[in-house]
Parts: C-alpha cells; sequence; structure tokens
C-alpha cells in the first residue's frame, strides 16, 4: 500500500469516527428517550417489549429476543412523544450525514494529519486523539483564504455543530 493509500485510508477511517463521536451525547439523549417511552407506554397498557410507530418498531430487546411476541402501536397518549422521538432521531440522522458531507469535502482536500488538524476548529480537534497532541500552525481562517470554493462546506459544518454545541449545554 502507498503512502497516498494509507493516507486516503485514514481520512476515509477519521470521517466516521469523528461524526459518530460528535453525536454521541445526541445519540445517548435519544436513546433514553426511547427507553423512557417505552417504559411509559407499557405503564399505559402497552407491550413489555416496546411499539411499533410509523414503520418503526422501537425496543429494548433484539428482533431474535421478540420473536412470537406482537408488537402494538404506540398508547394513543402517548403519540405526540412518538412523534416527537421519531422527529427528532430523522433530524439527528440527517444532521449526521450533513456533518460527515462537509468532513469528506474539506478532509479530503488535506494532505496530511497536520492539515486536518489546522482545518478542524478546536471542538473537533478534540474528539480526535491523533490530532490533539499536533500544534496549530495556521488559524482557522487559512484553509479557506486559500480555497474559498470550501466556505460553504465551513458553513455547513458550523451550523450543525454550533446547535448541537449548544444542546450539550442544555441536556448533558
Amino acid at each position: 500500500m502507498s503512502a497516498t493509500d494509507k493516507t486516503k485510508a485514514m481520512f476515509s477511517a477519521l470521517t466516521p469516527t469523528l461524526a459518530n463521536a460528535f453525536f454521541e451525547p445526541e445519540t445517548k439523549r435519544i436513546a433514553l428517550m426511547v427507553q423512557t417511552l417505552i417504559k411509559d407506554n407499557h405503564a399505559a397498557g402497552g407491550h413489555l417489549y416496546g411499539f411499533y410507530h410509523e414503520g418503526e418498531i422501537y425496543s429494548n430487546h433484539s428482533p431474535r429476543d421478540r420473536r412470537g411476541q406482537r408488537i402494538l402501536p404506540v398508547q394513543a397518549q402517548l403519540f405526540d412523544q412518538a412523534v416527537f422521538l421519531k422527529s427528532t432521531r430523522t433530524q439527528v440522522a440527517r444532521d449526521k450525514t450533513k456533518l460527515t458531507q462537509a468532513l469528506v469535502a474539506l478532509i479530503c482536500k488535506c494532505s496530511g494529519a497536520q492539515m486536518i488538524r489546522d482545518v478542524l476548529p478546536e471542538y473537533l480537534v478534540r474528539l480526535v486523539p491523533s490530532l490533539q497532541g499536533l500544534p496549530r500552525f495556521n488559524d482557522e481562517e487559512w484553509f479557506y483564504r486559500e480555497q474559498p470554493s470550501m466556505l460553504r462546506h465551513r458553513e455547513s459544518l458550523e451550523e450543525i455543530t454550533l446547535y448541537y454545541a449548544a444542546n450539550r449545554l442544555i441536556y448533558p
């Protein structure tokens, strides 16, 4: 494997790792919402194994463990909460895709770990242990001054990350 291939492999592994690390608190918050709604649904007369809502099964049991169990729709009084849960999950999935796309667009233009470190904002660098030890040689703006066409990816990145950073303060 050539050095270029190794660099490309590193970049392709970094993007999903970074996106997963960034969205980890939100993923945990959604998992807690699911567990709470399953318990509330069971308390309201629903099935212990979970519920069905708009084409999705929400359960804390594997499909194998649910075999033979008839999963029923969410209880009527919890319908609005189920709608909110589904819309939250859908929005987070969309935002994670947007973040990943913006990261791919930025990272694929980088020629090495140092350049990646300099392109990414500090709050994302902190999520990647291999980049934390590298000093910043250039300010965050240098890359965009040299490649103005990449500015829209940065703006997309900032829009998403600032929203979820604020959420982390509200829902620790």
